[in-house]
């Protein structure tokens, strides 16, 4: 099996990267100044940050090299320092770059990895505090495959 099937979580983690990236340097983005981070990160954690994680995949149909990758993007924002109303605009921001309906294409179009996009499914949102965090979440399915 090519090693580009074998890679496909970091490649989308990659991706994820790359628009939540673009995303921050648009003009009045609420995620402009926040660290985005992605996969098993060893890098310095700020107060606040986003966090952009491929769970698992699991090829479907096997043998197929067709994935399905259980992601997650997690927003954390300070309880203390950052307040509730901007978590709550970067939650919004963020949940919306991530549940447009052009996603699968947005993903297949970004030039950071070579991975194509068949669907983005499954959408499930939540919210929780834990240790001084407000911690908003945005899980979903992206059924794709890695290519040369």
């Amino acid at each position: 099996m090519p090693t580009f099937y074998n890679d496909v979580d970091s490649k989308l983690e990659s991706t994820i990267k790359a628009l939540l990236t673009a995303q921050a340097a648009t003009s009045g983005s609420n995620i402009a100044s926040v660290d985005i981070h992605t996969g098993l990160s060893t890098s310095d954690i700020e107060l606040d940050l986003i966090f952009g994680l491929v769970e698992s995949a699991e090829e479907n149909p096997s043998g197929s090299g067709n994935w399905i990758c259980q992601t997650t993007i997690a927003v954390y924002t300070s309880a203390h320092d950052t307040g509730l109303a901007t978590h709550r605009s970067r939650v919004s921001e963020v949940r919306d770059l991530f549940m447009s309906d052009c996603l699968a294409t947005t993903i297949s179009d970004d030039n950071t990895e070579t991975l194509t996009c068949l669907a983005v499914q499954n959408y499930q949102i939540a919210q929780r505090i834990e240790d001084n965090y407000f911690i908003g979440e945005i899980s979903f399915d992206v059924v794709c495959y890695g290519s040369d």
